[in-house]
């Protein structure tokens, strides 16, 4: 009896033993492969029982050939400054100009000056292959005048090629993680490749976000408008002219003189009568006067 327990000890001795060594040779074929393949930044943990000799990546600046070869992606932004008649009918112009151009508006700032005049501030989002053509619309528009204009543009294509440079490089890994997680022996093989895993994908997502970020800015022009609404009319706009009114005044003044002159006759003609007396009297004192004036001259 004691010769068939000692048998049964040794027996499972032998089988953890070699379950151990399986283990083991699995982990460090895994740890073997990650540290030849070596895609992950060093900034990387793998789990609380050791960590994968992973080899850090170096940054590098996009080859200069495959920046000629890729569209330049820049960022516009626009800023100008106008002075508008008819403020309300001018917005309502320009927000249906940017719709047809398939943009948006972003923000809508109106206040009142005084009870009449208006003052805001829009912010568009126009395709840059439009932006041209909606500049064209503003010189054109018979109630708009353009007193300030800044236009800017960033050259992001740089920054876009390493990101895509990154994003093939760690979908290359995840496409290897992928892999190992088939071959995995074990459940310890498969957290510490899970955990690589994720954070290789949440590295995917975020490359991704900033692509479609620079795509946004660069697809999409931001132009910002300061409008203020004037009382008077442009100066240049006024319809003069001079000749037609010069003429018409002309006419009034010729019409005033012959009324004056007519008003004239009238008056002297209807009052002759008066005036003949009144032209009799002023004569006698006048003579009588200058005859008295004589008579003492010669005393």
């Amino acid at each position: 009896m004691k010769r068939i327990m000692f048998g049964l000890v040794v027996l499972s001795l032998l089988l953890f033993g070699c379950s151990s060594h399986e283990a083991r040779d699995s982990e460090s074929s895994y740890d073997m492969s990650v540290s030849e393949g070596g895609m992950i930044e060093s900034d990387m943990s793998i789990g609380s029982t050791g960590s994968l000799p992973i080899d850090p990546i170096e940054p590098t600046a996009p080859d200069l050939k495959q920046l000629e070869n890729v569209n330049r992606r820049i960022i516009y932004n626009a800023y100008l400054e106008l002075e508008v008649k008819q403020y309300l009918e001018v917005v309502s112009s320009i927000e249906q100009t940017v719709n047809e151009m398939n943009g948006y508006v972003v923000s809508n700032q109106t206040s009142l000056l005084d009870d009449e005049l208006h003052y805001g501030h829009l912010t568009l989002r126009i395709p840059q292959e439009s932006l041209n053509l909606f500049f064209d619309f503003l010189d054109g528009h018979d109630q708009i005048y353009i007193q300030h204009r800044d236009l800017v543009g960033e050259d992001v294509t740089e920054q876009y090629v390493d990101l895509e440079t990154r994003l093939k490089s760690r979908q290359e890994l995840e496409a290897r993680l992928l892999a190992f997680m088939e071959e995995a022996k074990s459940t310890e093989d498969l957290l510490n490749i899970s955990r690589d895993l994720s954070n290789v994908q949440y590295e995917i997502e975020m490359i991704k976000g900033q692509m479609n970020y620079i795509n946004n800015r660069a697809d999409l022009a931001t132009v910002e408008l300061n409008l203020t609404e004037l009382q008077t009319e442009f100066a240049h706009e006024q319809n003069l002219n001079v000749w037609e009114r010069t003429k018409e005044q002309w006419l009034i003044s010729y019409n005033n003189l012959l009324i004056g002159a007519t008003n004239l006759f009238v008056f002297i003609v209807g009052n002759l009568p008066i005036l003949i007396v009144i032209a009799a009297i002023g004569g006698l004192i006048y003579f009588g006067y200058r005859r008295k004036n004589n008579r003492n001259t010669s005393e």
